[in-house]
């Protein structure tokens, strides 16, 4: 299994610095500037259409979040940044956690971490045929994914994913609370490019001169 850390490596302890890949103090999709992640548009009212300048800076803003997050625990090397898609991909499993700790078990978070990421970069939605070509061919995860009966069986099998209601508390109860801000600008930038792209009728996962990604 592919490890992002050198053996014998110790995990970041809860305290830990924030530095990372700097972030844009704004999120730059549909044209609205906002500090923090913008409130869904009414109800039946439709999404703005994606220019390929906005969908540029969406890609960029999602790449930059999510490497923060994962630079923040340990594996920032499985966060390959992408053309397409929502401008990233998480590329690998992370490395084995240590033994369980006291809560909040700070491995359990990075697991937790890891399957929102992944899921995040359109990992489990996308084409297949798109995105294994993407994944490195020594990549257990792309071994795993590239299954043609039941990749996501497989996948977990491999790395027990928590709970849903487990995940919701860890992230955002027990989590560091930059991790949290993170993930939900994370969240919101993947949902504006999301249906963007749906109203402007653009396919994400198309590779396009037109589309500055």
């Amino acid at each position: 299994m592919h490890s992002d850390a050198r053996p014998g490596a110790i995990l970041p302890a809860r305290t830990r610095s924030t530095a990372g890949p700097d972030l844009e103090p704004v999120l730059l999709i549909g044209g609205r500037a906002s500090a923090t992640p913008t409130r869904s548009r009414a109800r039946g009212q439709p999404e703005p259409g994606l220019s390929p300048t906005a969908l540029a800076a969406g890609r960029r803003q999602a790449w930059t979040l999510a490497t923060r997050i994962a630079f923040r625990h340990g594996f920032p090397r499985l966060v390959r940044r992408c053309p397409i898609g929502y401008g990233f991909l998480v590329i690998d499993l992370p490395a084995p956690a240590p033994a369980t700790l006291p809560p909040p078990d700070p491995g359990a978070i990075r697991i937790a971490l890891w399957w929102q990421l992944a899921s995040s970069s359109g990992l489990f939605t996308a084409p297949r045929e798109t995105v294994t070509p993407l994944l490195p061919d020594s990549s257990p995860l792309g071994r795993l994914l590239r299954d043609p009966d039941r990749p996501f069986a497989a996948l977990r099998a491999a790395l027990t994913p928590p709970e849903p209601e487990i995940a919701l508390a860890l992230l955002g109860q027990q989590a560091e609370a930059e991790d949290w801000r993170d993930v939900l600008r994370l969240l919101a930038v993947c949902r504006r490019l999301q249906y963007g792209a749906r109203s402007g009728r653009v396919d994400l996962w198309r590779r396009d001169a037109r589309q500055r990604g």
